[in-house]
């Protein structure tokens, strides 16, 4: 967040740099199309909006949108022309220090963002995992029972309970297909890869009978019965309960921000390290103070 505002703030504060350059270089758009707006000797012509105009739906649409940036931009215009009568030259020679020290901080920011994106190597081993829950695990302290489940709900009504009971069961890969295929058409929701959820969460789609995982799952793991109009397939495979340390399958989406960050900082780290050596062995900078 911190990252965006400063970013919102060099852009605005680089506007001011072009405008001023814009001022000085005194010069009209060298385009053969009809001016839309003149502010003094500045003038708006159609093609500098061909982007936004893309958006536009309707002739209706493209007028609209012509008028409210014509708008704006004889507002932005005339508000800088009234400041640069307004402020003194020492003010003006301030914004241009601020300006270009913007400038520079806005490209430096997108360098690292750039060498960030193309160099930095953000997956997770699953060794990776292991170690830092290893470090962290202690962190990742349950505030809620969670279980890691597949299911199946359909209409109680359905012809087809005791098929839908083998493929539910059945680790085959086609008599999964078939109950994916028979689901779409009947209309059933399910989710037939295990996941882990909040179990809260859980009994507001399966309405279970007991607060507690572990009650559910004493005798089988398959769960099946009937509430309301729909009937339940239900497989629970895990669960941790709450003060229970997290199983680590579902700490890995945390853990793996975790280490993107830590990662992201070592190698900013290194970097400036390394610009500023190089920039010494070669010769380029210098540190002067003694």
């Amino acid at each position: 967040m911190r990252h965006l505002s400063v970013f919102v703030c060099l852009l605005s504060v680089l506007w001011i740099l072009i405008m001023l350059g814009a001022c000085r270089k005194n010069e009209k758009a060298q385009d053969n199309s009809t001016p839309i707006a003149r502010v003094n000797d500045r003038f708006l012509y159609l093609p500098e909006m061909a982007d936004m105009l893309e958006s536009a739906k309707t002739n209706q649409d493209s007028t609209a949108l012509i008028k409210r940036y014509a708008e704006e931009w004889i507002y932005k215009n005339m508000l800088y022309f009234k400041a640069d009568q307004y402020l003194n030259e020492q003010q003006k020679a301030v914004i241009e220090q601020q300006a270009e020290a913007y400038k520079e901080a806005l490209m430096g920011y997108r360098f690292e963002e750039e060498l960030l994106k193309t160099k930095l190597d953000t997956t997770l081993s699953d060794d990776e995992l292991q170690q830092y829950y290893a470090e962290l695990g202690d962190n990742f302290i349950l505030n809620f029972p969670v279980v890691k489940t597949r299911y199946f709900i359909c209409s109680k009504e359905n012809k087809l309970e005791d098929s839908l009971r083998i493929w539910f069961r059945s680790n085959s890969p086609e008599d999964q297909l078939r109950l994916q295929k028979t689901g779409d058409k009947i209309g059933a929701q399910y989710q037939l890869d295990t996941q882990w959820w909040d179990f809260e969460q859980l009994r507001q789609i399966i309405p279970f009978s007991s607060k507690k995982p572990a009650t559910l799952i004493q005798n089988d793991n398959f769960i099946f019965f009937k509430e309301g109009d729909k009937a339940y397939f239900v497989e629970i495979t895990d669960h941790a309960n709450t003060g229970e340390k997290m199983p680590i399958d579902y700490t890995r989406s945390e853990i793996t921000k975790i280490a993107a960050t830590k990662r992201r900082l070592e190698y900013l780290k290194n970097l400036k390290n390394n610009l500023f050596q190089e920039a010494i062995d070669k010769g380029e900078a210098e540190m002067m103070f003694k």
